[in-house]
């Protein structure tokens, strides 16, 4: 974290990785050809230490063109993930991506067929605290902001 932005009390990767499992909005940011930044939400999953969704919008032309991705999670318990996406036609990964989304999102009908392109998106940082209000004018961020790194994608 940028110089007096390390909480006291840091956050352990578990906490990240629970909200990371168990969020149901994602909201995924890409740059559009013009440099302007694209936000949208998408249903996804955190599996194998990565974000991964499938969407028919404007984001895999985007990650194609510029793979630096951001994702962020709903709620005070924020997490950030910052890091490379790229598409993948696997059908292995698509499957089980398929499998888990229909499990988690309670939609029978998600099929590796309506998976065509699988995105990934692997950390190279990812933010995180706890901004609950613990006094008036007084959060618990100052003492959770956290910074996990990660090594660059091989």
């Amino acid at each position: 974290m940028p110089e007096g932005y390390l909480g006291g009390a840091p956050l352990p990767w578990s906490w990240a990785e629970q909200r990371l499992v168990s969020a149901r909005n994602y909201w995924v940011t890409t740059i559009g050809s013009s440099g302007r930044p694209h936000a949208r939400p998408v249903w996804a999953m955190w599996r194998d230490d990565a974000v991964q969704f499938s969407t028919g919008a404007r984001h895999g032309p985007n990650i194609a063109r510029d793979p630096r991705v951001t994702v962020n999670l709903e709620g005070d318990d924020c997490v950030i993930v910052e890091g490379t996406g790229e598409a993948t036609t696997d059908l292995a990964q698509r499957t089980a991506f398929a499998a888990e989304y229909a499990q988690k999102y309670d939609w029978p009908g998600m099929t590796v067929e309506l998976v065509d392109v699988l995105y990934v998106v692997r950390p190279r940082i990812v933010l995180g605290w706890i901004a609950d209000v613990i006094a008036p004018g007084a959060t618990l961020f100052g003492a959770t902001a956290t910074r996990w790194t990660f090594d660059e994608p091989a």
